[in-house]
């Protein structure tokens, strides 16, 4: 199923998409498409330029991330960091960004001792979703059958406005929401995690191999 499902999403995404624009309609199209997954303002905010730790002499920035109010002290916590690139970026500046990330990831979860944080790398309109696990200090994909280690090939960004593709951010989205790496406000009565036990989003299964690893039954590009 395709997730561009209004004239708005269509003109952002029809923009990302394209080669000849820079990747600030990248930025701009995520940060839209978003906004409809984490709407509860209450408890989601979507930021722009954020350090990957609080740091005062932190000078690096992430394009955007989704974060959360913390339940009780109302602390914003970092779900997703999302790093946009335009749709013409080029096989080594993908990957140049993506061991970018790995850093930015490694502090972050180090500083602020979390278990984890997951990313979205983009090119254009389409997103390649992956995992940081603080432990295991590497990428995971976002579902079993997902691989890290291939690098940003073409094969690993989804694109929203297929069939598979959709089928798979709607997977990967609503998995990031139902599975934060701490308690959201309003949410302590029904605590999730990844690495625990969670009721998981429609489409999405334990592997029996590892019960750490989710399954996605929904398709891919």
């Amino acid at each position: 199923m395709s997730v561009i499902t209004t004239p708005q999403l269509r003109s952002l995404y029809s923009k990302a998409k394209r080669t000849d624009l820079p990747e600030s309609y990248s930025t701009e199209f995520f940060t839209y498409i978003l906004g409809i997954y984490f709407s509860d303002r209450a408890v989601w905010n979507i930021a722009p330029e954020v350090p990957p730790t609080d740091d005062p002499k932190e000078r690096k920035r992430v394009d955007l991330a989704v974060k959360f109010f913390e339940n009780e002290t109302y602390n914003t916590k970092i779900l997703c960091f999302v790093e946009a690139k335009r749709a013409s970026a080029a096989p080594g500046y993908l990957i140049e960004g993506e061991e970018q990330m790995f850093t930015y990831c490694h502090r972050h979860c180090h500083w602020n001792k979390v278990p984890y944080v997951y990313i979205m790398m983009t090119k254009g309109a389409m997103a390649r979703f992956l995992i940081y696990h603080r432990d295991e200090d590497q990428f995971r994909g976002m579902f079993e059958a997902d691989d890290p280690t291939s690098g940003p090939n073409s094969d690993q960004f989804h694109d929203p406005d297929t069939d598979a593709g959709g089928s798979y951010w709607d997977a990967a989205l609503r998995t990031m929401k139902t599975n934060p790496n701490a308690v959201p406000v309003n949410q302590a009565h029904e605590k999730q995690h990844y690495m625990g036990k969670t009721q998981l989003p429609k489409g999405i299964i334990r592997s029996k191999e590892d019960p750490s690893c989710l399954v996605a039954t929904v398709g891919k590009n």
